[in-house]
Protein backbone atom coordinates (compact mmCIF):
# COMPACT_ATOMS: atom_id res chain seq x y z
CA UNK A 1 0.00 0.00 0.00
CA UNK A 2 1.28 3.39 -0.97
CA UNK A 3 1.32 4.92 2.54
CA UNK A 4 3.35 2.16 4.21
CA UNK A 5 6.87 3.09 2.92
CA UNK A 6 6.58 6.49 4.62
CA UNK A 7 6.37 4.91 8.09
CA UNK A 8 9.20 3.86 10.38
CA UNK A 9 9.36 0.40 12.00
CA UNK A 10 7.39 1.24 15.14
CA UNK A 11 4.83 3.26 13.22
CA UNK A 12 4.27 0.25 10.95
CA UNK A 13 3.78 -2.01 13.97
CA UNK A 14 1.03 0.29 15.23
CA UNK A 15 -0.62 0.53 11.80
CA UNK A 16 -0.64 -3.26 11.24
CA UNK A 17 -1.99 -4.08 14.71
CA UNK A 18 -5.71 -4.51 14.04
CA UNK A 19 -7.08 -6.75 16.82
CA UNK A 20 -7.08 -6.25 20.57
CA UNK A 21 -6.19 -3.34 22.86
CA UNK A 22 -3.35 -1.15 21.62
CA UNK A 23 -1.75 1.84 23.32
CA UNK A 24 0.47 3.98 21.10
CA UNK A 25 2.64 6.14 23.34
CA UNK A 26 3.42 8.90 20.86
CA UNK A 27 6.09 11.34 22.01
CA UNK A 28 6.09 14.93 20.78
CA UNK A 29 6.67 15.22 17.03
CA UNK A 30 6.71 11.46 16.44
CA UNK A 31 3.95 11.40 13.83
CA UNK A 32 0.93 10.29 15.85
CA UNK A 33 -1.58 11.74 13.39
CA UNK A 34 0.12 9.89 10.55
CA UNK A 35 -0.09 6.65 12.55
CA UNK A 36 -3.73 6.91 13.51
CA UNK A 37 -4.88 7.93 10.02
CA UNK A 38 -2.72 5.26 8.36
CA UNK A 39 -4.10 2.65 10.73
CA UNK A 40 -7.68 3.57 9.85
CA UNK A 41 -6.83 3.52 6.15
CA UNK A 42 -5.13 0.12 6.56
CA UNK A 43 -8.25 -1.35 8.21
CA UNK A 44 -10.34 -0.14 5.28
CA UNK A 45 -7.87 -1.55 2.75
CA UNK A 46 -8.07 -4.87 4.62
CA UNK A 47 -11.83 -5.01 4.11
CA UNK A 48 -13.24 -3.38 7.25
CA UNK A 49 -16.25 -1.28 6.32
CA UNK A 50 -15.60 2.44 7.00
CA UNK A 51 -18.87 2.75 8.90
CA UNK A 52 -17.57 0.23 11.47
CA UNK A 53 -14.73 2.56 12.45
CA UNK A 54 -14.95 5.28 15.10
CA UNK A 55 -12.25 7.87 15.81
CA UNK A 56 -12.55 10.47 18.58
CA UNK A 57 -10.52 13.68 18.81
CA UNK A 58 -10.67 16.75 21.04
CA UNK A 59 -11.13 19.63 18.59
CA UNK A 60 -13.17 20.19 15.44
CA UNK A 61 -9.97 21.25 13.69
CA UNK A 62 -8.26 17.94 14.50
CA UNK A 63 -11.33 15.98 13.43
CA UNK A 64 -11.49 17.74 10.07
CA UNK A 65 -7.78 17.19 9.47
CA UNK A 66 -8.15 13.51 10.30
CA UNK A 67 -11.10 13.12 7.91
CA UNK A 68 -9.14 14.69 5.07
CA UNK A 69 -6.04 12.56 5.65
CA UNK A 70 -8.01 9.32 5.98
CA UNK A 71 -9.89 10.19 2.80
CA UNK A 72 -6.65 10.73 0.92
CA UNK A 73 -4.99 7.57 2.24
CA UNK A 74 -7.94 5.27 1.75
CA UNK A 75 -9.17 6.87 -1.49
CA UNK A 76 -12.52 7.83 0.01
CA UNK A 77 -14.68 10.80 -0.88
CA UNK A 78 -15.60 12.89 2.15
CA UNK A 79 -19.07 13.56 0.79
CA UNK A 80 -19.82 10.01 -0.30
CA UNK A 81 -21.17 8.88 3.06
CA UNK A 82 -18.57 6.14 3.24
CA UNK A 83 -16.23 7.76 5.72
CA UNK A 84 -15.55 6.45 9.22
CA UNK A 85 -17.25 8.35 12.03
CA UNK A 86 -14.65 10.93 13.09
CA UNK A 87 -15.46 13.68 15.56
CA UNK A 88 -15.09 15.12 19.03
CA UNK A 89 -16.41 13.55 22.21
CA UNK A 90 -19.19 16.11 22.34
CA UNK A 91 -20.16 15.64 18.69
CA UNK A 92 -20.41 11.89 19.20
CA UNK A 93 -22.34 12.13 22.47
CA UNK A 94 -24.81 14.66 21.03
CA UNK A 95 -25.40 12.35 18.04
CA UNK A 96 -26.13 9.37 20.30
CA UNK A 97 -28.40 11.32 22.66
CA UNK A 98 -30.44 12.76 19.80
CA UNK A 99 -30.96 9.23 18.48
CA UNK A 100 -31.67 7.39 21.73
CA UNK A 101 -31.67 9.85 24.63
CA UNK A 102 -35.48 9.89 24.92
CA UNK A 103 -35.23 6.45 26.53
CA UNK A 104 -33.82 8.13 29.66
CA UNK A 105 -35.96 11.26 29.41
CA UNK A 106 -33.82 13.49 27.21
CA UNK A 107 -35.83 15.14 24.39
CA UNK A 108 -34.34 14.68 20.93
CA UNK A 109 -34.60 18.42 20.26
CA UNK A 110 -32.44 19.45 23.24
CA UNK A 111 -30.24 22.51 22.84
CA UNK A 112 -26.56 22.62 23.83
CA UNK A 113 -25.37 25.41 26.10
CA UNK A 114 -21.98 26.96 25.46
CA UNK A 115 -19.82 28.04 28.39
CA UNK A 116 -21.07 31.64 28.33
CA UNK A 117 -24.72 30.58 28.37
CA UNK A 118 -24.05 28.12 31.20
CA UNK A 119 -22.31 30.84 33.21
CA UNK A 120 -25.25 33.21 32.81
CA UNK A 121 -27.67 30.54 34.09
CA UNK A 122 -25.45 29.93 37.14
CA UNK A 123 -25.24 33.68 37.83
CA UNK A 124 -28.99 34.08 37.54
CA UNK A 125 -29.51 31.15 39.89
CA UNK A 126 -27.15 32.61 42.49
CA UNK A 127 -29.08 35.90 42.38
CA UNK A 128 -32.39 34.05 42.75
CA UNK A 129 -31.04 32.25 45.82
CA UNK A 130 -29.94 35.59 47.28
CA UNK A 131 -26.26 34.60 47.45
CA UNK A 132 -23.31 36.98 47.47
CA UNK A 133 -21.56 36.74 44.08
CA UNK A 134 -18.29 37.83 45.69
CA UNK A 135 -18.38 34.78 47.95
CA UNK A 136 -19.96 32.32 45.50
CA UNK A 137 -18.22 33.38 42.31
CA UNK A 138 -20.14 32.20 39.21
CA UNK A 139 -16.99 31.17 37.30
CA UNK A 140 -15.75 29.12 40.26
CA UNK A 141 -19.16 27.47 40.68
CA UNK A 142 -19.19 26.65 36.96
CA UNK A 143 -15.76 25.07 37.22
CA UNK A 144 -16.71 23.04 40.28
CA UNK A 145 -19.88 21.71 38.66
CA UNK A 146 -17.94 20.85 35.50
CA UNK A 147 -15.20 19.05 37.44
CA UNK A 148 -17.84 17.12 39.38
CA UNK A 149 -19.50 15.92 36.18
CA UNK A 150 -16.20 15.07 34.50
CA UNK A 151 -15.47 12.78 37.44
CA UNK A 152 -18.87 11.07 37.14
CA UNK A 153 -20.08 12.85 40.31
CA UNK A 154 -17.51 10.95 42.37
CA UNK A 155 -15.84 13.77 44.30
CA UNK A 156 -18.55 15.87 45.89
CA UNK A 157 -16.73 16.00 49.23
CA UNK A 158 -13.50 17.31 47.74
CA UNK A 159 -15.38 19.92 45.71
CA UNK A 160 -17.34 21.18 48.69
CA UNK A 161 -14.23 21.33 50.87
CA UNK A 162 -12.75 23.95 48.55
CA UNK A 163 -15.16 26.50 50.04
CA UNK A 164 -14.16 28.10 53.32
CA UNK A 165 -16.49 28.36 56.26
CA UNK A 166 -18.75 26.01 58.23
CA UNK A 167 -18.94 22.75 56.29
CA UNK A 168 -22.66 22.20 56.78
CA UNK A 169 -23.59 25.65 55.42
CA UNK A 170 -21.46 25.49 52.31
CA UNK A 171 -22.29 21.85 51.63
CA UNK A 172 -25.98 22.62 51.77
CA UNK A 173 -25.62 25.82 49.76
CA UNK A 174 -23.59 24.17 47.00
CA UNK A 175 -26.24 21.47 46.81
CA UNK A 176 -28.92 24.14 46.35
CA UNK A 177 -26.87 25.83 43.62
CA UNK A 178 -26.43 22.55 41.75
CA UNK A 179 -30.13 21.74 42.04
CA UNK A 180 -31.12 25.22 40.85
CA UNK A 181 -28.77 24.97 37.85
CA UNK A 182 -30.00 21.50 36.93
CA UNK A 183 -33.64 22.57 37.13
CA UNK A 184 -33.04 25.67 35.02
CA UNK A 185 -31.32 23.90 32.15
CA UNK A 186 -33.86 21.07 32.24
CA UNK A 187 -36.66 23.63 31.92
CA UNK A 188 -34.92 24.96 28.81
CA UNK A 189 -34.61 21.41 27.38
CA UNK A 190 -30.86 21.99 27.35
CA UNK A 191 -27.64 20.18 28.19
CA UNK A 192 -24.23 21.68 28.87
CA UNK A 193 -21.04 20.20 27.39
CA UNK A 194 -20.35 18.04 30.43
CA UNK A 195 -23.92 16.71 30.42
CA UNK A 196 -23.40 15.36 26.91
CA UNK A 197 -20.75 12.91 28.15
CA UNK A 198 -22.35 12.19 31.51
CA UNK A 199 -25.80 11.50 30.04
CA UNK A 200 -24.37 9.23 27.33
CA UNK A 201 -22.59 7.18 29.98
CA UNK A 202 -25.86 7.03 31.95
CA UNK A 203 -27.75 5.95 28.83
CA UNK A 204 -25.35 3.08 28.19
CA UNK A 205 -25.30 1.96 31.82
CA UNK A 206 -29.09 2.09 32.18
CA UNK A 207 -29.90 0.60 28.77
CA UNK A 208 -27.44 -2.20 27.96
CA UNK A 209 -29.28 -3.04 24.75
CA UNK A 210 -28.52 0.46 23.44
CA UNK A 211 -24.88 0.05 24.43
CA UNK A 212 -24.74 -3.25 22.51
CA UNK A 213 -26.17 -1.55 19.43
CA UNK A 214 -23.38 1.03 19.34
CA UNK A 215 -20.73 -1.53 20.27
CA UNK A 216 -21.74 -3.57 17.22
CA UNK A 217 -22.03 -0.44 15.09
CA UNK A 218 -18.43 0.61 15.84
CA UNK A 219 -16.26 -2.44 16.66
CA UNK A 220 -13.05 -0.51 15.87
CA UNK A 221 -12.41 2.36 18.31
CA UNK A 222 -9.66 5.00 18.04
CA UNK A 223 -9.01 7.77 20.54
CA UNK A 224 -6.53 10.58 19.93
CA UNK A 225 -4.85 12.64 22.70
CA UNK A 226 -5.76 9.92 25.20
CA UNK A 227 -3.86 11.68 27.98
CA UNK A 228 -6.36 14.54 27.87
CA UNK A 229 -9.44 12.45 28.69
CA UNK A 230 -11.24 12.89 31.98
CA UNK A 231 -12.82 10.05 33.95
CA UNK A 232 -16.21 10.42 32.26
CA UNK A 233 -14.68 10.37 28.78
CA UNK A 234 -12.47 7.44 29.74
CA UNK A 235 -15.52 5.55 30.99
CA UNK A 236 -17.37 6.25 27.73
CA UNK A 237 -14.46 4.91 25.66
CA UNK A 238 -14.23 1.77 27.80
CA UNK A 239 -17.96 1.13 27.37
CA UNK A 240 -17.65 1.41 23.59
CA UNK A 241 -14.71 -0.96 23.40
CA UNK A 242 -15.48 -3.56 26.09
CA UNK A 243 -17.22 -5.94 23.65
CA UNK A 244 -14.81 -5.97 20.68
CA UNK A 245 -11.75 -4.89 22.70
CA UNK A 246 -10.43 -3.32 19.48
CA UNK A 247 -9.36 -0.07 21.11
CA UNK A 248 -6.44 1.93 19.77
CA UNK A 249 -5.52 4.74 22.17
CA UNK A 250 -2.89 7.27 21.08
CA UNK A 251 -1.36 9.71 23.53
CA UNK A 252 1.56 10.78 25.69
CA UNK A 253 1.40 11.39 29.43
CA UNK A 254 4.37 13.76 29.08
CA UNK A 255 2.07 16.15 27.19
CA UNK A 256 -0.82 16.10 29.67
CA UNK A 257 -1.29 19.79 30.54
CA UNK A 258 -5.04 20.15 31.03
CA UNK A 259 -5.47 19.01 34.62
CA UNK A 260 -7.15 22.33 35.42
CA UNK A 261 -9.92 21.35 32.98
CA UNK A 262 -10.45 17.97 34.60
CA UNK A 263 -8.18 15.87 32.37
CA UNK A 264 -6.85 12.86 34.26
CA UNK A 265 -3.69 11.45 32.70
CA UNK A 266 -3.84 8.40 34.99
CA UNK A 267 -6.30 7.07 32.39
CA UNK A 268 -3.36 6.52 30.04
CA UNK A 269 -1.10 5.23 32.84
CA UNK A 270 -3.75 2.66 33.81
CA UNK A 271 -4.23 1.30 30.30
CA UNK A 272 -2.49 -1.99 31.15
CA UNK A 273 -4.71 -2.50 34.20
CA UNK A 274 -7.93 -1.80 32.29
CA UNK A 275 -7.06 -3.83 29.19
CA UNK A 276 -5.53 -7.29 29.71
CA UNK A 277 -3.80 -8.85 26.69
CA UNK A 278 -2.87 -5.38 25.51
CA UNK A 279 0.07 -4.22 23.43
CA UNK A 280 2.03 -0.99 23.94
CA UNK A 281 4.09 0.58 21.17
CA UNK A 282 6.24 3.60 22.01
CA UNK A 283 7.06 6.13 19.28
CA UNK A 284 10.29 7.96 20.10
CA UNK A 285 11.73 9.09 16.77
CA UNK A 286 11.02 12.79 16.50
CA UNK A 287 10.54 14.41 13.08
CA UNK A 288 10.26 18.01 14.29
CA UNK A 289 13.06 19.25 16.53
CA UNK A 290 16.85 19.37 16.42
CA UNK A 291 18.95 17.04 18.54
CA UNK A 292 19.89 19.71 21.07
CA UNK A 293 16.28 20.74 21.62
CA UNK A 294 15.33 17.10 22.19
CA UNK A 295 18.26 16.55 24.57
CA UNK A 296 17.06 19.52 26.61
CA UNK A 297 13.44 18.35 26.57
CA UNK A 298 14.38 14.79 27.57
CA UNK A 299 16.48 16.06 30.47
CA UNK A 300 13.60 18.19 31.76
CA UNK A 301 10.82 15.62 31.54
CA UNK A 302 12.93 12.79 32.94
CA UNK A 303 12.60 14.47 36.35
CA UNK A 304 8.88 13.58 36.46
CA UNK A 305 7.97 10.44 38.36
CA UNK A 306 4.48 9.74 36.95
CA UNK A 307 5.44 8.70 33.43
CA UNK A 308 6.62 5.87 31.22
CA UNK A 309 10.35 6.13 30.48
CA UNK A 310 11.01 7.26 26.92
CA UNK A 311 13.74 9.18 25.14
CA UNK A 312 13.02 11.21 22.02
CA UNK A 313 15.68 11.15 19.33
CA UNK A 314 16.12 12.45 15.80
CA UNK A 315 18.02 11.33 12.74
CA UNK A 316 18.02 14.95 11.61
CA UNK A 317 20.38 17.79 12.42
CA UNK A 318 21.99 18.41 15.80
CA UNK A 319 21.17 22.12 15.69
CA UNK A 320 22.38 25.02 17.79
CA UNK A 321 22.34 25.47 21.56
CA UNK A 322 19.33 26.98 23.28
CA UNK A 323 19.79 30.70 23.96
CA UNK A 324 19.00 32.07 27.42
CA UNK A 325 18.83 35.60 28.82
CA UNK A 326 18.49 36.94 32.37
CA UNK A 327 16.76 40.33 32.12
CA UNK A 328 16.58 42.99 34.82
CA UNK A 329 12.84 43.42 34.32
CA UNK A 330 9.96 42.50 31.99
CA UNK A 331 10.66 45.52 29.75
CA UNK A 332 14.24 44.44 29.12
CA UNK A 333 13.07 40.86 28.60
CA UNK A 334 10.56 42.05 25.97
CA UNK A 335 13.28 44.11 24.27
CA UNK A 336 15.49 41.00 24.11
CA UNK A 337 12.70 39.06 22.41
CA UNK A 338 11.95 41.79 19.86
CA UNK A 339 15.63 42.36 19.07
CA UNK A 340 16.26 38.64 18.54
CA UNK A 341 13.22 38.28 16.28
CA UNK A 342 14.34 41.27 14.21
CA UNK A 343 17.80 39.74 13.88
CA UNK A 344 16.35 36.39 12.88
CA UNK A 345 14.39 37.96 10.02
CA UNK A 346 17.40 39.93 8.86
CA UNK A 347 19.51 36.78 8.68
CA UNK A 348 16.94 34.34 7.30
CA UNK A 349 13.62 35.26 5.68
CA UNK A 350 12.38 31.66 6.03
CA UNK A 351 12.61 31.70 9.82
CA UNK A 352 8.82 32.03 10.28
CA UNK A 353 6.64 30.99 11.92
CA UNK A 354 7.89 32.18 15.29
CA UNK A 355 5.99 31.74 18.55
CA UNK A 356 6.30 33.56 21.86
CA UNK A 357 4.85 31.15 24.41
CA UNK A 358 3.86 32.55 27.80
CA UNK A 359 2.60 30.89 30.95
CA UNK A 360 -0.04 33.59 31.49
CA UNK A 361 -1.85 36.28 29.50
CA UNK A 362 -0.59 39.13 31.71
CA UNK A 363 2.87 38.65 30.19
CA UNK A 364 1.63 39.82 26.79
CA UNK A 365 1.53 43.60 27.33
CA UNK A 366 5.26 44.48 27.57
CA UNK A 367 6.05 42.04 24.75
CA UNK A 368 3.43 43.62 22.50
CA UNK A 369 4.84 47.07 23.25
CA UNK A 370 8.34 45.93 22.25
CA UNK A 371 7.11 44.28 19.04
CA UNK A 372 5.30 47.48 18.08
CA UNK A 373 8.39 49.59 18.78
CA UNK A 374 10.35 47.39 16.38
CA UNK A 375 7.53 47.37 13.77
CA UNK A 376 7.24 43.60 13.98
CA UNK A 377 3.81 42.21 12.93
CA UNK A 378 2.22 39.73 15.31
CA UNK A 379 -1.06 38.22 16.41
CA UNK A 380 -2.29 37.02 19.78
CA UNK A 381 -4.32 33.88 20.34
CA UNK A 382 -5.91 32.25 23.36
CA UNK A 383 -6.78 28.98 21.65
CA UNK A 384 -5.70 26.87 18.71
CA UNK A 385 -8.80 27.25 16.57
CA UNK A 386 -8.40 31.02 16.42
CA UNK A 387 -5.19 30.46 14.44
CA UNK A 388 -6.94 28.84 11.49
CA UNK A 389 -5.87 30.64 8.33
CA UNK A 390 -3.44 32.93 10.16
CA UNK A 391 0.32 33.85 8.54
CA UNK A 392 1.54 36.39 10.69
CA UNK A 393 5.35 35.78 11.13
CA UNK A 394 5.04 36.24 14.88
CA UNK A 395 2.50 34.59 17.18
CA UNK A 396 2.02 35.52 20.84
CA UNK A 397 0.08 32.94 22.88
CA UNK A 398 -0.01 30.86 26.02
CA UNK A 399 1.77 27.51 26.09
CA UNK A 400 -1.59 25.81 26.57
CA UNK A 401 -2.87 27.31 23.32
CA UNK A 402 0.21 26.07 21.43
CA UNK A 403 -0.43 22.38 22.19
CA UNK A 404 -0.38 20.43 18.91
CA UNK A 405 1.30 23.22 16.94
CA UNK A 406 4.88 23.63 15.73
CA UNK A 407 7.12 26.59 14.87
CA UNK A 408 10.57 27.22 13.45
CA UNK A 409 11.57 29.25 16.52
CA UNK A 410 10.10 29.42 20.00
CA UNK A 411 10.60 32.09 22.68
CA UNK A 412 9.64 31.21 26.26
CA UNK A 413 9.71 34.24 28.58
CA UNK A 414 8.92 34.36 32.28
CA UNK A 415 10.95 31.34 33.36
CA UNK A 416 10.74 32.27 37.02
CA UNK A 417 9.83 30.36 40.14
CA UNK A 418 6.24 31.33 40.80
CA UNK A 419 5.37 31.82 37.13
CA UNK A 420 6.69 28.69 35.42
CA UNK A 421 6.29 26.67 37.53
CA UNK A 422 3.24 28.60 38.64
CA UNK A 423 3.12 28.81 42.42
CA UNK A 424 1.14 30.82 44.94
CA UNK A 425 1.79 31.28 48.64
CA UNK A 426 -1.83 30.37 49.36
CA UNK A 427 -1.63 27.06 47.50
CA UNK A 428 1.74 25.32 47.42
CA UNK A 429 1.97 22.71 44.73
CA UNK A 430 1.05 19.12 45.29
CA UNK A 431 3.57 16.79 43.60
CA UNK A 432 1.19 16.01 40.72
CA UNK A 433 0.62 19.72 40.07
CA UNK A 434 4.37 20.38 40.05
CA UNK A 435 4.79 17.61 37.50
CA UNK A 436 2.11 19.16 35.28
CA UNK A 437 4.04 22.45 35.32
CA UNK A 438 7.13 20.57 34.14
CA UNK A 439 5.07 18.91 31.41
CA UNK A 440 3.92 22.37 30.34
CA UNK A 441 7.53 23.54 29.97
CA UNK A 442 8.30 20.35 28.04
CA UNK A 443 5.40 20.97 25.66
CA UNK A 444 6.69 24.50 25.03
CA UNK A 445 10.20 23.25 24.24
CA UNK A 446 8.98 20.58 21.84
CA UNK A 447 6.97 23.04 19.75
CA UNK A 448 10.27 24.28 18.28
CA UNK A 449 11.87 22.92 15.13
CA UNK A 450 15.18 24.79 15.04
CA UNK A 451 15.71 27.42 17.75
CA UNK A 452 14.66 28.03 21.34
CA UNK A 453 15.11 31.26 23.33
CA UNK A 454 14.56 31.17 27.11
CA UNK A 455 14.38 34.20 29.38
CA UNK A 456 13.49 35.36 32.88
CA UNK A 457 13.27 38.71 34.67
CA UNK A 458 14.87 39.45 38.04
CA UNK A 459 12.12 41.97 38.76
CA UNK A 460 8.57 41.88 37.41
CA UNK A 461 5.73 44.35 37.90
CA UNK A 462 2.78 42.83 39.77
CA UNK A 463 -0.89 43.68 39.37
CA UNK A 464 -0.64 46.10 42.30
CA UNK A 465 2.22 48.14 40.80
CA UNK A 466 4.75 46.55 43.15
CA UNK A 467 7.99 45.01 41.96
CA UNK A 468 8.43 41.33 42.67
CA UNK A 469 11.93 39.90 43.12
CA UNK A 470 12.23 36.63 41.23
CA UNK A 471 14.37 33.54 41.21
CA UNK A 472 15.01 31.64 37.97
CA UNK A 473 12.80 28.67 37.26
CA UNK A 474 14.22 25.36 38.49
CA UNK A 475 13.44 24.04 35.02
CA UNK A 476 16.36 26.07 33.70
CA UNK A 477 18.75 24.08 35.86
CA UNK A 478 17.13 20.83 34.70
CA UNK A 479 18.64 21.48 31.27
CA UNK A 480 22.31 20.43 30.97
CA UNK A 481 24.26 23.68 30.85
CA UNK A 482 26.31 22.50 27.86
CA UNK A 483 23.09 22.82 25.85
CA UNK A 484 22.57 26.51 26.74
CA UNK A 485 24.29 29.69 25.60
CA UNK A 486 23.67 32.50 28.10
CA UNK A 487 23.41 35.95 26.53
CA UNK A 488 25.07 38.62 28.67
CA UNK A 489 23.33 41.52 26.96
CA UNK A 490 20.86 42.36 24.22
CA UNK A 491 22.65 42.06 20.89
Amino acid sequence: MEFIPNLNKRQKEAVFHSKGPLLVVAGAGTGKTKVITSRIAHLIKQGVSPDQILAITFTNKAAQEMKERVGQLAGLELSAGKMPTIGTFHFLAAHILRERGEEIGIPSNFSILNEKESLEIIKSGLEELGLDLRQFKPALIQNLISREKSRLNQDLDSIESRFSGPEDYFTKTLGLIRSNYTARIRAQKALDFDDLILKTVSLFEQKPEILRFFQEKWPYIHIDEYQDTDLAQGRLINLFAEKSKNICAVGDEDQSIYGFRGADFTVILNFEKNWPNHRIISLERNYRSTGKILDAANAVISKNRLRRPKNLFTKGKTGTKLAAFAANNETEEAEFIAAEIKKLFQNDSSVAPIAILCRANFQFRPIEDALLRHSLPYETASNQDSLLGAKQPVRLMTIHAAKGLEFQCVFMPGLEKGLLPYLTAAKPHAPEEAEEERRLFYVGLTRAKNKVFLSWARYRQTAFAAKKINQPSPFLSDIPQNLITWRKKIQ
